[in-house]
């Protein structure tokens, strides 16, 4: 109803709004079978709601082209499908890019709210949490004179701090070199409360994001080994296979049964 007014009533045929019980269970329902286009086409797909994210590997030796036409050839499958099922795809919601430290290429998306570069650097994720945090932190210190250090501190956390670690297992593994941007947002309010990042660390448990990026990695991969984590974090860093045969030095005696697998040892380069 619009004020004052009322549509005519109509009845609902063949319809589920979004935002109702079923459609969810639904649309599953509905579109389960798009990843049948998808596997014929080789590649992967993963479903987040009415959203499809569709991936691949590709050998190094593949140059960017031809990678972009293969997927394009996988694209064409899943309109396809839409077409037989009568679904349409937003055409500014389709991307094609490749993901590489050093052969990615396209422009930069958005994944799960994080903002990603084809090369994932990185840059442009911290580019968008300082465009957020930047104005909040220089509202918030205009109204230093009328609170104490310890009242700046709560609304510190509560409205930068939760931005400025929103995308930590995002852009955690990017170069200390991008991260020592937000660093520095932090550390210009700790100068303004008129602290050092010891004091502010020990006096107001405000410590310094490094150290908080790691802490909540060490969570994450402890919640990993005892399988408390999503399963597709739990694929991520699988546990390491017990040796056939263990030497008991006194490197082995110290070692605990939860060791992750580094592929980094058991991969061939």
């Amino acid at each position: 109803m619009v004020p004052g007014g009322r549509s005519a009533p109509f009845p609902l045929q063949d319809t589920v709004f979004q935002g109702s019980v079923l459609g969810p269970h639904l649309w599953n329902v509905f579109a389960a079978d798009v990843r049948d286009a998808v596997i014929a086409s080789g590649a992967t797909e993963a479903v987040f709601a009415d959203d499809l994210t569709v991936s691949k590997a590709f050998d190094l030796r593949v140059g960017n082209e031809e990678i972009r036409d293969r997927m394009r050839q996988c694209q064409s499958a899943v309109h396809g499908w839409g077409v037989s099922n009568r679904v349409s795809f937003d055409p500014g919601k389709e991307h094609v890019l490749m993901l590489h430290p050093l052969f990615g290429d396209g422009a930069d998306f958005k994944l799960l709210g994080v903002v990603m570069d084809a090369k994932l650097a990185m840059g442009s994720a911290v580019d968008n949490i300082l465009k957020k945090a930047a104005p909040k932190l220089k509202a918030l210190l205009r109204t230093r004179p009328y609170f104490s250090v310890t009242r700046m501190m709560r609304s510190y956390a509560a409205h930068i701090l939760c931005l400025l670690e929103g995308a930590t297992g995002a852009v955690y593994h990017a170069s200390r070199t991008v991260l020592e941007r937000l660093d520095r947002l932090q550390d210009k309010f700790v100068s303004e409360m008129g602290l050092d990042r010891r004091s502010a660390f020990l006096g107001h448990n405000l410590a310094p994001l490094g150290l908080r990026q790691d802490v909540a990695m060490l969570g994450l991969l402890y919640r990993c080994v005892h399988r408390l984590a999503h399963p597709a974090l739990c694929r991520l860093f699988p546990p390491a296979m017990a040796p056939a045969h263990r030497h008991h030095t006194r490197l082995a005696s110290r070692r605990h049964d939860r060791q992750l697998d580094d592929q980094r040892l058991t991969s061939r380069l």
